[in-house]
C-alpha cells in the first residue's frame, strides 16, 4: 500500500486521522564495508541531524543517554534507534540495496508545510562521505544484503533530474511493523485532478454501487404520491425550503424511497450526487469522504461544473483530506457560485443516523442546511434518517429560519397490501409442484388483512414475510401458516431480520440503563397509557430519567415532546405489532 516506505509486521496504533504519504526520493545508503556513513539533513544552515550507522549488521545499537532528545531537533547527534524511520536499513541494520527497478510513478510530495502525523514524516537526507564529503557512490554499484527479502518488494526508479538521487536505493523496510489507519492519502506524480477525486470518493456509497446490491427500491405502484412530491420539489424552479428532511422509524422504507428517487433523478439528468450511509462501514460510515464523494459525482454529472471543481483540486490537491466545512465550500459551494446559469445540484443523503457519531451527524446537517441557504437556487438537499432526538434538534433550529422542511414517511396500509398481493402471486407460480392444488387468489383476504395489520403500515414486516415464505426448500403454505398463526417451530426464525434490527436499536442504550429500560418497556407494552413524567413518578426515577433512557429509541417509540402537557400524550410503539413484546 505504501510506496515511500515498506512495512511488515508489528503494530502502529491508529491515531484517528489520515496518513499522508510523502516521498522526496532523497534517502541514501552507504555500501556495506565502506567507512561509516553520516546522513546529513539539508536544513539551510540550521542545526544538522546526523545519524551514525554501524558497519556490522550484528553489532548492538548504542543506548541513549539520560535526557538526550532521541527525536531530533536541536540535539546534535541522534540515535539510529530513534530515527530508524529515516535510515535505509531494516531493524537488523541490514542495508537495503535492490538490484532491480520499475517505472511506475512515485508518490509526489504534498505542498503542505506541517506534519499531519508528527514524526511519521520521512525527511529528505543527503548522503555524504564522512572522509572527503564526496557525492553518492557511482551508479554501477549494486549489493545484495545478507538477509531474506520479503516477497514482491519492488525497488523504485529515482528521478533522474534530482541531483541527489541514488538509483540503487529502496525506501526503508520496517520489519516487525503493522500499520492501521482510517485513510491513507497518496499524492502520485502525474495524477490528474479527477484521479484525486476518484481515489478520495467512497464509491461504495453511491446509489447504484455493488456494495449495496440488491438495492432496496419502492415496489411499483407504492409510495407514488410521496415520490411524485419529492421529485417535483427537486426539479421545480423555486422552492420555499432548500433542504428537506425525510424521516421515519426503522423499517419505514426511507432507503427504498431514496434509492428510487435517485434513479429517477439520474434518468432525467437532475441528480447531482448521492451518499448512502451504513453503520460501521469503513467507507459508507465515514463522514470525511462525504463531500469529496458528492463532488466527484458532480464532476461526472454536470459538465458546466466539472472544470470549476477540478481547478480547485488542481490548486489544492490535499483539499480532499481537509475538514468537512472546507471541502464543502471549495468543492461544491464555490464552484456553483462561479456559475452564472446552471440547474440546481440535487444532493441526496440517506441514513444520516448511521454516520459515525451524533456530533458528526449534527455538523453534516448544519453544513448542508447552511449551504442550501447561501445558494438556494443552486443547491438542494434531501436528508433521510430516523427521527433521533439530536437530529430533531438541528432540524428544529433550521426550521425557525425556514431552511428545512420535514416530511414524515407515514404508515401506508394500502401500499403494504399492494406489495403483498404482488409478491404472493409469483410465489404461487414459481412453486408448481407444491402449489398446484392451492386455489387462487392465495392467500385469502382474511389472511392478507391480518398480515397488513401486523405490518402497522411499514414495509419491513411485509418484506420479512415474503422472504420467509418464498423459500424453495419448503412449502409456501406451511411457511405462511407459521407466520399467520405463529406456529411454533424448532428450526425456523421467521422474523430473524426484524430481531436483528431491534437488537441493533436496543443495543444503543447504555448498559447502566438496561434494568430501568426493561421496566419502562413493560409499562409501554401493557398499554398503561403513561407519559414520561408519569413513568418517572411511578417507577421511582428522577425527573427526566425516562426521556434520557429512551433517547436512542425514537425510531421505535413515539415519545411526546418535552413541552407538551404531561397528561396529554403517552409513550407508544410506532412499529410492528408483532414486535411490541420488546
Amino acid at each position: 500500500m505504501f510506496s515511500g516506505a515498506q512495512v511488515n509486521g508489528g503494530t502502529f496504533y491508529n491515531v484517528q486521522g489520515d496518513i499522508n504519504v510523502h516521498s522526496h526520493q532523497h534517502q541514501y545508503l552507504a555500501l556495506h564495508g565502506a567507512p561509516t556513513p553520516w546522513l546529513e539533513h539539508p536544513d539551510n544552515g540550521e542545526s544538522q541531524q546526523r545519524l551514525a550507522i554501524e558497519d556490522h549488521a550484528g553489532d548492538p545499537m548504542p543506548q541513549p543517554e539520560f535526557g538526550e532528545d532521541i527525536r531530533g531537533g536541536t540535539t546534535e547527534h541522534t540515535l539510529a534507534a530513534a530515527l530508524g524511520r529515516h535510515a535505509p536499513y531494516d531493524v537488523a541494520l541490514h542495508p537495503r540495496l535492490p538490484t532491480n527497478s520499475y517505472d511506475e510513478g512515485f508518490p509526489e510530495s504534498s505542498s503542505s508545510n506541517h506534519l499531519p502525523m508528527g514524526y511519521s514524516y520521512i525527511e529528505p537526507y543527503v548522503y555524504r562521505n564522512p572522509v572527503d564529503g564526496s557525492n553518492p557512490p557511482p551508479v554501477g554499484h549494486s549489493y545484495t544484503a545478507p538477509r531474506a527479502d520479503p516477497p514482491h518488494h519492488s525497488a523504485y526508479t529515482p528521478n533522474p533530474s534530482d541531483g541527489h538521487s541514488h538509483p540503487n536505493f529502496q525506501p526503508p523496510f520496517l520489519a516487525g511493523a503493522h500499520i492501521t489507519a482510517q485513510n491513507v492519502n497518496h499524492h502520485w506524480r502525474g495524477e490528474t485532478e479527477i484521479d484525486i477525486l476518484h481515489r478520495a470518493a467512497a464509491l461504495e456509497a453511491l446509489y447504484d454501487s455493488a456494495d449495496s446490491y440488491p438495492q432496496p427500491r419502492c415496489h411499483p405502484q407504492t409510495r407514488t404520491k410521496m415520490l411524485d412530491s419529492l421529485y417535483n420539489w427537486c426539479t421545480k424552479d423555486n422552492t420555499e425550503h432548500p433542504t428537506c428532511w425525510l424521516y421515519g422509524p426503522a423499517g419505514a422504507g426511507k432507503s427504498a424511497i431514496m434509492q428510487t428517487l435517485s434513479r429517477q433523478l439520474k434518468d432525467t439528468g437532475h441528480l447531482g450526487g448521492a451518499f448512502f450511509f451504513k453503520r460501521h462501514h469503513p467507507a459508507r460510515g465515514n463522514a470525511k469522504v462525504l463531500f469529496a464523494t458528492l463532488a466527484y459525482q458532480l464532476v461526472l454529472n454536470n459538465p458546466d461544473l466539472k472544470p470549476l471543481i477540478l481547478e480547485n483540486v488542481k490548486i489544492d490537491p490535499p483539499i480532499v483530506a481537509r475538514e468537512m466545512k472546507v471541502q464543502l465550500h471549495k468543492l461544491i459551494i464555490e464552484p456553483y457560485q462561479s456559475l452564472t446559469d446552471s440547474k440546481p445540484a440535487i444532493l441526496l443523503l440517506d441514513g444520516l443516523d448511521e454516520c459515525q457519531d451524533e456530533h458528526t451527524q449534527r455538523e453534516i446537517l448544519r453544513l448542508i442546511g447552511n449551504a442550501a441557504v447561501h445558494c438556494p437556487a443552486r443547491i438542494r438537499a434531501i436528508v433521510a434518517s430516523r427521527p433521533e432526538p439530536h437530529i430533531r434538534e438541528v432540524v428544529k433550529e433550521a426550521a425557525v429560519h425556514g431552511s428545512i422542511n420535514s416530511i414524515n414517511v407515514e404508515q401506508s396500509f394500502i401500499d403494504v397490501r399492494v406489495y403483498l398481493q404482488d409478491e404472493f402471486a409469483p410465489i404461487h407460480r414459481e412453486h408448481p409442484q407444491t402449489m398446484q392444488d392451492v386455489q387462487t387468489p392465495w392467500p385469502s383476504s382474511n389472511v392478507l388483512d391480518n398480515l397488513v395489520g401486523k405490518s402497522s403500515g411499514y414495509f419491513i414486516y411485509a418484506a420479512t414475510v415474503i422472504k420467509f415464505v418464498d423459500d424453495p426448500y419448503f412449502r409456501p403454505t406451511e411457511r405462511l401458516e407459521i407466520i399467520h398463526n405463529l406456529k411454533p417451530t424448532q428450526y425456523d426464525a421467521p422474523f430473524e431480520m426484524l430481531d436483528k434490527l431491534y437488537h441493533q436499536i436496543l443495543s444503543g442504550v447504555q448498559p447502566q440503563f438496561h434494568s430501568r429500560l426493561l421496566h419502562i418497556l413493560q409499562c409501554v407494552a401493557y398499554g398503561f397509557g403513561l407519559g414520561p413524567a408519569q413513568l418517572d413518578y411511578i417507577l421511582g426515577l428522577k425527573p427526566g430519567d425516562t426521556r434520557l433512557i429512551l433517547r436512542g429509541l425514537h425510531s421505535v417509540l413515539e415519545v411526546p415532546p418535552y413541552n407538551e402537557d404531561w397528561l396529554s400524550k403517552s409513550i407508544s410503539f410506532i412499529t410492528h405489532h408483532s414486535r411490541t413484546f420488546y
